[in-house]
């Protein structure tokens, strides 16, 4: 898999780093450059076609973000991926309103890498294809289980970023049953032997001065496979559609008028190009309701990077 339309240049001040993300992309496939630091950085993008950036945030001479800021003015051509330990995920959502790409977290997931830099350069080519999958029945439950029990755990993990008062797994699988009974698509058991049982989780924040008078400052609402209509039709391979998408934020909408809203999708096949499109732009969306698509498959999360409301959030939301 040689990607054609440039080299990926791997900036970081620690050789190990360096070394070991070199190996993992040219295993890849890739063509790679490094550079020790910012400046060396800069030159190396004067005297080579680079696509993709891995850019550690601190270094010395010349910080990550300053070299960040250098790429997004003079060559906006380039993705950038940020670098960081889990300390500075702050800084790295920082980074990304500045322009960048994403960001990988130290120690890396050599596939999640690989991932990433792909979709950073069909990103910047235009291309955003995705490979087809196949998923099982039990892959898709096993993937929508994992997830939502790893998130309930960081929910609910003591001395996170935000205290959340409540934190709720719920299940559709019945009413799922009900509705494809109701259209005569599908029985509730054959439901329950084909397809996964669309979990998820509502989770809220509340402040208040006194104790008696608590209110409801923020609500997090997390639903995994809602296009079982689809699904029961066309298979679970079946990419989720913007009209379905646009159906789950519609009725997010109302809860949104009461407080802010982050509502999280999450599909086992991945998302239509126009879904993804309208998750990272955000236009439509009311300044209350915030949206993240997730990817279970692929471990990816789409979203607006300048939306100020996710930057608490989106750390309890990694696949």
């Amino acid at each position: 898999m040689r990607w054609k339309t440039g080299k990926v240049l791997i900036v970081d001040d620690e050789e190990n780093v360096r070394d070991l993300i070199q190996r993992i992309l040219k295993e890849a496939g890739y063509e790679v450059v490094t550079a020790t630091d910012g400046e060396e950085a800069i030159d190396a993008l004067r005297r080579t076609n680079v696509g993709v950036v891995l850019l550690d945030i601190k270094m010395p001479r010349m910080s990550g973000m300053e070299v960040l800021k250098h790429i997004t003015t003079r060559r906006p051509d380039i993705s950038v991926i940020m670098v960081t330990g889990s300390a500075d995920a702050g800084t790295a959502v920082e980074a990304m309103k500045m322009g960048a790409y994403d960001y990988v977290t130290k120690p890396f997931d050599g596939d999640d890498l690989i991932r990433k830099v792909k979709m950073a350069a069909e990103k910047m080519t235009g291309k955003m294809t995705q490979e087809p999958v196949h998923v099982t029945p039990q892959k898709a439950r096993l993937l929508e289980r994992n997830y939502i029990v790893q998130t309930e755990a960081r929910l609910k993990a003591p001395g996170g970023i935000l205290n959340w008062d409540k934190v709720t797994i719920f299940t559709n699988v019945d009413k799922v049953g009900h509705e494809l009974k109701r259209s005569g698509l599908l029985s509730p058991k054959a439901v329950r032997r084909s397809m996964p049982n669309g979990m998820g989780i509502k989770a809220s924040v509340a402040t208040a001065k006194l104790a008696l008078l608590k209110r409801t400052s923020l609500v997090l609402g997390i639903r995994v496979l809602s296009n079982y209509m689809e699904l029961a039709l066309s298979g679970l391979d079946t990419e989720i559609s913007f009209g379905e998408l646009g159906r789950q934020v519609e009725l997010a909408m109302g809860e949104s008028r009461l407080y802010p809203f982050v509502l999280v999708l999450a599909s086992t096949a991945g998302w239509s190009q126009e879904a993804v499109e309208y998750a990272e732009t955000g236009k439509g969306l009311s300044p209350n309701l915030s949206l993240v698509l997730v990817d279970l498959e692929r471990r990816l999360m789409h979203y607006n990077a300048r939306d100020e409301n996710l930057d608490k959030i989106l750390p309890y939301l990694e696949v």
